[in-house]
């Protein structure tokens, strides 16, 4: 298990990036433990909710490149070797937080660079400090998007917009992550905790597997056509409606009383 990751408090699961001291940087051993913390996460029946969040000044600097650097040793196939074994982390912990039958908050503060955008890309919803400030940053070290972040551009900004971030790899603030809809609110910082736990809560104290329905039928959206996305509507709504959710939910409505999705779930 990612130990010093991971831990659940209150049905949330907290998994902090723990390299304060160089920026949350993202290198194999990193990777393949943030996989196993969203793993344990996505099953634990505990956990309703996972937040993903960096500890010290900044959520990720992105890709580890001091560890990078290692592969100007290697050449052809074992250089490839070298970033397929990361790659082969990376890209299932992308797919597992989009698709994970549970709603994932990133809760980011100071860089959020490289794959650390992917990450948050990634996630259901996001809460910025007003301080945070983010950067594709391929370009910087000649390299391409990689860990979902072309797909987050691509489905967020226009074609010239998404080719900008990618090909200049400006910074742009927390105000401008707003507007291309990265996130979903900007705060102070020193209100970033206390505003993350409230939303987190919030999610933890809804209906999780009608959440996770949605979840799906939001990705689904992205590619089916208007009728396949009507049967799959119908589909994820009947299977609802024989569960103990849509139970507590019609009887608190009709009890004129919040629904209590904890007790059923």
């Amino acid at each position: 298990m990612a130990e010093g990751l991971y831990r659940i408090e209150e049905n949330i699961g907290w998994i902090t990036f723990d390299r304060p001291e160089v920026g949350n940087p993202i290198d194999l051993a990193f990777a393949a433990r943030l996989g196993d913390a969203l793993r344990a996460a996505e099953e634990d029946r505990e956990v309703r909710c996972v937040v993903l969040r960096g500890s010290g000044r900044h959520f990720s600097v992105g890709g580890d490149v001091k560890y990078f650097a290692e592969s100007l040793k290697l050449q052809g196939g074992a250089r490839q070797r070298f970033y397929e074994d990361i790659l082969a982390q990376t890209i299932p912990a992308f797919r597992r937080i989009a698709t994970m039958p549970k709603p994932v908050i990133a809760s980011v503060q100071g860089a959020v660079a490289g794959a650390g955008l992917s990450l948050v890309g990634a996630c259901d919803l996001a809460i910025a400090a007003s301080d945070a400030f983010f950067t594709m940053a391929f370009s910087r070290i000649g390299a391409t998007p990689d860990s979902g972040a072309s797909y987050v551009l691509a489905q967020l900004a226009s074609p010239k917009k998404a080719a900008e971030l990618i090909m200049l790899g400006n910074r742009f603030d927390a105000a401008q992550a707003l507007s291309l809809e990265l996130v979903n609110w900007v705060c102070p910082p020193d209100e970033l905790e206390a505003r993350t736990r409230q939303l987190a809560q919030q999610l933890a104290d809804g209906p999780t597997r009608a959440f996770g329905r949605s979840k799906a039928l939001l990705h689904a959206a992205r590619h089916n056509s208007l009728d396949a996305q009507l049967q799959a509507e119908a589909a994820a709504f009947m299977a609802g409606s024989i569960g103990e959710e849509f139970e507590e939910g019609l009887r608190s409505f009709l009890d004129k009383r919040a629904p209590d999705f904890r007790s059923v779930t």
